[in-house]
């Protein structure tokens, strides 16, 4: 095998890792907004009063 096509292999290879790590970082950003988003909204409509109650444990 001509090492020229085995660098480009291992280009395309290095090149998939980066991408989908830099998509993994970016869905996890989002993941963790949405979520603390979801917790301040929870925890400023418990403060109102317009929450459904919590059932007691």
């Amino acid at each position: 095998m001509p090492p020229r096509i085995k660098l480009s292999i291992f280009d395309y290879i290095q090149r998939t890792v980066t991408y989908s790590l830099i998509g993994m970082t970016g869905w996890t950003l989002f993941v963790g907004w949405q979520y603390v988003a979801n917790q301040e909204r929870l925890a400023r409509e418990e403060a109102n009063g317009t929450a459904p109650p919590t059932p007691a444990s």
